[in-house]
């Protein structure tokens, strides 16, 4: 199975990224230490012409990267939000790269369960980090700003969220977003691919519950990917759709946010 992000996402507008790939994402640090690193076995980057952003994964040991920038790559890698990411040069996000990544065959599983896709992720977004630091030269470092935020409310009219048991996984794509035993932690941080700004769990609400969102996408999908099909005019919007079919509102606000900003990247050498 894989993961293809194309688009604003299939995870990004200039960072244009699209998700059929059930995760749950984590919280990476940058800058881990070297013993927590993976790395490539096998690694190439090319220059590429501008095109769509894709991204190919899954539970295997290949990673595929089509026209992206370092920025885009670095939010993979990192994890991060269009507005947690600053500084740098002009061209980390204007050029594009492909990338092909060969990793070490992880041992046979279920190449449909969500924690062996959650664990394939991860593993990419390990050796990706240490592409990162090697072929490009990328350093960074953290810091706290006052940023634009939503706050995630219950609606006036109640929470619609069906409250259940059992592992928690995710599926997000252009204009589609489905859970099963989520949290709303989990659903603010998706939210915030799709919104561009870190989204703030206000909800009170602290069980793992099962949804299913569809909405009309505002450009291509932010975060991750889905089946690039031509949006649908019937759709409500995403903020509509909240409340509509989940129960819940964005607010927007200000907070301290964690950034992180490039101190310095050197381009590639190609092979």
């Amino acid at each position: 199975m894989s993961a293809r992000h194309t688009g604003k996402p299939v995870l990004l507008p200039s960072l244009g990224l699209m998700v059929v790939f059930a995760v749950v994402a984590s919280r990476v640090e940058a800058q881990p230490s070297a013993g927590q690193q993976l790395r490539f076995e096998v690694a190439t980057i090319k220059p590429a012409q501008e095109g769509p952003y894709i991204v190919e994964m899954g539970a295997s040991h290949m990673f595929k990267a089509q026209s992206a920038t370092l920025k885009q790559l670095a939010m993979f890698a990192y994890d991060l939000q269009d507005n947690a990411f600053a500084g740098g040069p002009d061209w980390i996000d204007k050029s594009r790269f492909d990338v092909i990544g060969k990793g070490t065959p992880p041992p046979p599983e279920d190449p449909n369960d969500p924690q062996v896709l959650r664990a394939a992720k991860e593993r990419f977004q390990s050796m990706m980090r240490t592409l990162l630091e090697e072929r490009f030269q990328l350093k960074l470092r953290r810091e706290v700003r006052d940023l634009p935020v939503f706050n995630l409310l219950v609606a006036r009219s109640g929470s619609k969220l069906k409250e259940v048991n059992g592992t928690e996984s995710i599926r997000s794509g252009m204009g589609f977003l489905s859970g099963s035993a989520a949290t709303t932690d989990r659903i603010a941080r998706i939210l915030s691919g799709q919104v561009g700004r870190k989204v703030v769990n206000q909800t009170g609400l602290d069980r793992a519950y099962d949804f299913t969102l569809t909405y009309a996408p505002d450009g291509p999908a932010r975060n991750a990917g889905a089946p690039v099909n031509p949006p649908d005019p019937s759709r409500p919007s995403l903020v509509t759709a909240l409340q509509e079919q989940l129960g819940l509102r964005l607010e927007a606000s200000r907070a301290n946010v964690e950034v992180v900003v490039v101190v310095s990247a050197e381009r590639p050498s190609e092979n």
